[in-house]
C-alpha cells in the first residue's frame, strides 16, 4: 500500500540523515531520559490507584478515572496545540511518481499516529487500569485502555486542525482559554458538573461491548473534518510550506530601562523568548513541567528524590532555558560584542532574568507545602541553591557551547544546539546535590542535608560579586571560540 510505504521511507529519512549519527551521542542521552520517563509513569501507574484510594475514599477509582477523562482531553488538546509540530512532508522526491494528491492528503494526517511518543502515557494508563478494573473485569480494563487510545487520536487530530485554522493568533489562544477556563470555572461554581456526565459517558462506553462505536464515530468525524479542510484550503504544492500562523507580538518592555542597560537587556531577552516558538514553548512547559511536584507523595519524606523534585520544580525554566544561555543570541551574537554593551552588564541581565523566573517558579509551586513540613523545607532549600548556585553555574558552563541556534526551525522536539557538554554540565548539577542530600540523611536527619544544600545557595548570594566576575573572565576568553561556532551553520 502506497500510504504505509510512504511511512516507512518518513523513518528511514530520520535515521539514515546525517545529523542522525552527528549526534549520536545526545540520541543517546534522549533514549535513556526516555526510558527515565517511561520507568517513572509504570510506577505511577502501579501506585495511582491508591493514591486515589487514600485522596478519595468514598469514590472507586475507575469512577474517578472515567470521570477526570473530559478534563484530561482538554488537558491534551491544548499541550498539543501549543507544542505539536504540524505534520509536512516533501513534495519534491515525490513529484514524478504516480502518487495521488489525495493519498499525500492521507499521509499527512497518518503519520502523527505512527509516532511512538503517542502512546508513552499507555506507560501509566495500562497498569493504572488493570489495578482500578480488578472488580469489573477484563472487558471493562481493554475498552477503557481502547477508549484512551481513541481520545489519543481524536486531540491529535483536533490540536491539529485547531492549529492550522487559526495558528498561534489571538483567536486560537483565546478559544484555547475558552475551552480550559469555561469547564473549569463552571465546575468550580457547581453551576455545571462536567466531571459528572464524564463519569456517566465513559463508564457507559466501557462497560458495553459495543460502547467503543462512540469513540470510533467521534474519531472518524474528526478525521473527515481534518481531510475537508485539506481538500478545499491546501494543495500539494503547499504541502512543503508552514501553515500555522507565528504570532508575533510587539511586546514593549520599555519600562525596565529605568534599571539602565542591564534592565535594557533584560528586555531584549524577554523579546526574544516570546517572538520566538522554541523560546515561547519552553515557558508553556514549565507550567507543564511544574505538575512533576504531584510525585512528592511517591516517596519517603527522607528520600533523596524530594530534593530533587523540589530542585526541579522551583527552576525548570532556568534550567531549560540557561543551558543554552549564549546560543539563543548566536544569530546576532557578533553584533551584541561589537556594540557598547559592558559584559558584566550582559550576564548580569541573564543572570537576573534566571533568578527572576526562579521567584516565579517558587510561587507557584507553593501550594505544595500543603503535602508536609518536609516538602517546605525541601522547595525553600531547593530554590536557595538554584538561584545562589544553578544560575551561576548555567552560566558558566554555556560559555563552553559553541553550537549556533535557529530560533526560525521548528520548535517541537528540536535539539539544535544541545551536544555533549550539555549533558556533562547538566547531569552532576541535577544528581549531586541529591546525592549530598541522601548522604547527609543516612547520617543525621533529612532537614540536615536541605540545611547543607541551601547554605550553599545563600553563600552563592553573598558572595555574587566575585562569582560574577569569575563568569565574566570566563566568557571574555571564550567568546572568540563561541563567536567562530555561532558563525557555522550545520
Amino acid at each position: 500500500m502506497v500510504l504505509f510505504k510512504l511511512i516507512n521511507l518518513e523513518w528511514k529519512k530520520n535515521y539514515r540523515a546525517k545529523g542522525f549519527y552527528k549526534n549520536l551521542l545526545i540520541n543517546i542521552f534522549l533514549g535513556i531520559s526516555v526510558l527515565y520517563m517511561a520507568a517513572i509513569l509504570v510506577i505511577l501507574g502501579i501506585c495511582f490507584v491508591p493514591m486515589l484510594e487514600d485522596i478519595k475514599p468514598d469514590i472507586a477509582p475507575l469512577n474517578l478515572m472515567v470521570g477526570s477523562l473530559f478534563y484530561v482531553i482538554i488537558a491534551g488538546v491544548a499541550f498539543r496545540f501549543l507544542i505539536q509540530q504540524l505534520t509536512t512532508i516533501n513534495l519534491n522526491t515525490y513529484q514524478l511518481l504516480p502518487i495521488k494528491r489525495y493519498t499525500l492528503i492521507h499521509f499527512v494526517l497518518f503519520k502523527p499516529f505512527a509516532n511512538p511518543i503517542n502512546y508513552l502515557l499507555l506507560l501509566f494508563v495500562i497498569p493504572a487500569t488493570i489495578t482500578a478494573t480488578v472488580e469489573y473485569g477484563s472487558l471493562v480494563a481493554l475498552n477503557f485502555i481502547l477508549t484512551f487510545v481513541l481520545i489519543t487520536f481524536i486531540n491529535n487530530l483536533l490540536a491539529a486542525y485547531l492549529k492550522r485554522k487559526f495558528g498561534i493568533t489571538i483567536i486560537g489562544i483565546v478559544i484555547l482559554l475558552a475551552m480550559i477556563l469555561i469547564p473549569i470555572v463552571l465546575e468550580y461554581f457547581q453551576v455545571f458538573s462536567f466531571f459528572d456526565i464524564s463519569q456517566r459517558f465513559f463508564m457507559y462506553i466501557i462497560s458495553k461491548p459495543y460502547g467503543l462505536i462512540v469513540p470510533a464515530m467521534v474519531f472518524v468525524l474528526m478525521y473527515l473534518i481534518n481531510l475537508r479542510f485539506f481538500s478545499r484550503h491546501a494543495y500539494a504544492e503547499k504541502f512543503t510550506q508552514r501553515t500555522d500562523v507565528e504570532y508575533q507580538v510587539n511586546n514593549n518592555f520599555d519600562f525596565l530601562t529605568r534599571f539602565g542597560m542591564v534592565g535594557y537587556m533584560m528586555g531584549l531577552e524577554l523579546k526574544l523568548i516570546w517572538r520566538h516558538k522554541r523560546t515561547k514553548n519552553l515557558i508553556f512547559l514549565s507550567f507543564f513541567f511544574l505538575l512533576y511536584g504531584l510525585l512528592y507523595k511517591t516517596y519517603p519524606e527522607d528520600s533523596a528524590m524530594v530534593f530533587f523534585i523540589s530542585m526541579f520544580v522551583t527552576g525548570i525554566f532556568m534550567l531549560m532555558y540557561g543551558q543554552f544561555c549564549f546560543g539563543w543570541q548566536s544569530s546576532h551574537f557578533d553584533g551584541l560584542m561589537t556594540n557598547n554593551i559592558p559584559i558584566r552588564d550582559y550576564i548580569k541581565a541573564n543572570l537576573y532574568l534566571y533568578q527572576i523566573a526562579n521567584i516565579f517558579c517558587f510561587i507557584l509551586t507553593t501550594p505544595y507545602f500543603l503535602l508536609g513540613e518536609n516538602v517546605i523545607y525541601s522547595q525553600i532549600s531547593a530554590f536557595l541553591f538554584n538561584t545562589g548556585f544553578t544560575a551561576y553555574f548555567l552560566i558558566y558552563s554555556a560559555c563552553y557551547n559553541y553550537k549556533k541556534i535557529d530560533l526560525t526551525n521548528s520548535s517541537a522536539f528540536n535539539y539544535q544546539g544541545t551536544t555533549w557538554k550539555n549533558f556533562l554540565f547538566i547531569i552532576p548539577l541535577l544528581f549531586l546535590p541529591m546525592i549530598i542530600v541522601g548522604i547527609l540523611n543516612m547520617f543525621f536527619t533529612h532537614y540536615v542535608g536541605f540545611i547543607v544544600v541551601g547554605s550553599v545557595g545563600v553563600l552563592g548570594i553573598i558572595c555574587k560579586r566575585p562569582i560574577l566576575s569569575l563568569c565574566i573572565k570566563t566568557f571574555n576568553k571564550q567568546k572568540y571560540l563561541m563567536g567562530e561556532g555561532f558563525r557555522q551553520s550545520e
